[in-house]
């Protein structure tokens, strides 16, 4: 070999995990005319490129010895499966491959909660029951990348509750960085910061959620763990401007729970800066007993309504969730 290297395009294969294989074609590369082994280079950006379109295909879960073909100039989003929303981790760690299961549990479950958060809020303002989770349409390796749709079949979400709770989400993330609109629902708002607090799950990492839309360029964001201490933030600016009823989040370990929906938690480790003591008493819907008994005995999150009237307070919860190592 001379050292001498020529630009052309080049027929790229690569074998997948699975076994199934992939051409690409069309790709341009540096390589040496004269060299017995063929032997050829790729600019950075060129391979950045295959390397987004090996996930892209492997995203859509061919079988083992199925021989896939694209061309190097298609859009590697456009190869993947449809989904409504995008969650991409990055950080110290997150590479499938690397990632430990206790780490990728803790994204799962965080994406299912933040959802949840989300849908019963806006279930529980438009009347109705909550959509069914979301369903994980693709995990692709480098950076853990979910995509998440709502049903196996189209339409994905509908137009509906699932799309408004998804919508509710990144919300969340713009209201905790800019501050929520005061003429926003208080339950709403603060339902949509919990959820996207629930995203900003790790110290070590970053969390970007690409939006897709139906005709319209999808949205991106990114949340930083900083998010987690922004949002509790505004939840605590809704609760001020929110003055008969107002919203607080507590944390304390949740030792009662009765039959005739009044539970309750000790030790107290969040609450109202105004707030005395170190329980709380409070009561729950009926759709929050499963969350309530799976948390029993232990340290959770609990987001309550206050009612002020002359004769007390009484406290409502909206949202049970297990409480985070991290803060």
């Amino acid at each position: 070999m001379t050292g001498e290297l020529t630009k052309k395009d080049i027929v790229y294969t690569q074998t997948l995990p699975n076994g199934a294989v992939l051409v690409v074609l069309g790709v341009p590369a540096l390589c040496a005319e004269d060299d017995e082994e063929d032997f050829c280079a790729f600019e950075p950006e060129v391979a950045e490129r295959l390397e987004q379109l090996i996930a892209a295909v492997a995203a859509t879960h061919p079988a083992p010895g199925e021989v896939r073909q694209v061309r190097y100039s298609e859009d590697p989003e456009a190869l993947k499966p449809r989904v409504d929303l995008e969650l991409r981790v990055r950080g110290r760690g997150m590479n499938l491959g690397d990632i430990p299961v206790n780490v990728l549990e803790k994204v799962l479950e965080s994406a299912a909660r933040a959802y949840r958060i989300a849908a019963n809020a806006i279930a529980k303002k438009r009347g109705g029951s909550a959509p069914p989770p979301p369903r994980v349409a693709f995990l692709t390796s480098g950076s853990v990348v979910l995509g998440l749709r709502g049903e196996a079949t189209q339409p994905l979400f509908g137009e509906d509750l699932g799309q408004m709770a998804l919508d509710l989400i990144l919300k969340g993330v713009e209201w905790a960085e800019q501050g929520v609109p005061p003429e926003e629902d208080p339950e709403v708002a603060v339902a949509a910061l919990e959820s996207a607090r629930e995203l900003a799950f790790s110290r070590e990492a970053l969390v970007e959620l690409t939006r897709f839309h139906k005709d319209k360029t999808p949205s991106r964001t990114v949340i930083t763990p900083e998010l987690a201490t922004k949002s509790s933030e505004r939840i605590k600016e809704v609760a001020e401007r929110t003055k008969q009823n107002r919203v607080h989040v507590f944390e304390g370990v949740l030792d009662v729970i009765k039959l005739d929906r009044q539970a309750h938690l000790k030790d107290l480790t969040l609450k109202p800066q105004d707030y005395p003591g170190q329980t709380l008493t409070f009561a729950y819907p009926e759709e929050l007993l499963p969350d309530l008994l799976n948390a029993f005995g232990k340290k959770v999150r609990v987001v309550v309504e206050e009612e002020r009237s002359p004769e007390g307070s009484l406290f409502s919860a909206i949202e049970v969730e297990a409480a985070s190592d991290e803060e």
